[in-house]
């Protein structure tokens, strides 16, 4: 058998509360009001009587209010935390996302030299590892040639005619667009068929 204690929760601690203080109230009320509750005719008892409920039914009210606000600050608290925890490193791969880029026009140009071929493996190797890291951490790569132009995600930089495709189809992605966790971080730049 376990001797672990269970920590009251929040809910209860409120209801003990609460019954204290009305328990409290009970026993002022009764022994001060003893006198003058004798003295009182039937029809005065029930008017007290109506009273004393109405005013139990009002802190019943605030209690189911102060209950329900303490959900919905909960509720927001959790939600807040969850997405502290999927975008606080958003503004940090922002800042890398011109890296990437930097890299990327980098490796286009081709190499000539073997010093510079040894350069140009370098930076892809350091490309491959920052892409990977930056997909471990929720980012993806928004590439969608030949796909339908999304406004949501894209960002179309010119149009131009194409016989073979439907129209609205990105035809070249000029620059990668990113998303962290399902959030754009930066539109992809796009050209689209007319």
């Amino acid at each position: 058998m376990s001797n672990k204690k269970t920590e009251p929760s929040l809910d209860d601690k409120i209801d003990d509360v609460i019954e204290s203080v009305e328990q409290a109230a009970i026993d002022a009320a009764a022994a001060g009001d003893e006198e003058r509750l004798a003295s009182l005719t039937q029809e005065e008892l029930i008017i007290e009587y109506e009273q004393q409920h109405q005013r139990a039914n009002e802190f019943h009210d605030k209690y189911l209010r102060l209950q329900a606000e303490m959900d919905n600050m909960r509720r927001r608290t959790e939600r807040d935390i969850s997405a502290a925890h999927k975008y606080g490193s958003e503004k940090l791969i922002k800042d890398l996302l011109p890296v990437v880029d930097s890299l990327e026009r980098g490796l286009e140009v081709q190499a000539s030299t073997p010093e510079v071929k040894a350069m140009h493996e370098g930076m892809e190797m350091t490309l491959k590892l920052l892409l990977e890291t930056l997909e471990k951490n929720g980012v993806k790569a928004i590439e969608p040639e030949g796909q339908p132009f999304n406004p949501d995600e894209m960002q179309a930089i010119s149009m131009q005619p194409a016989d073979n495709v439907d129209p609205n189809t990105v035809l070249n992605v000029v620059q990668k667009g990113y998303s962290l966790n399902g959030r754009l971080l930066k539109p992809a730049l796009v050209v689209v068929s007319q």
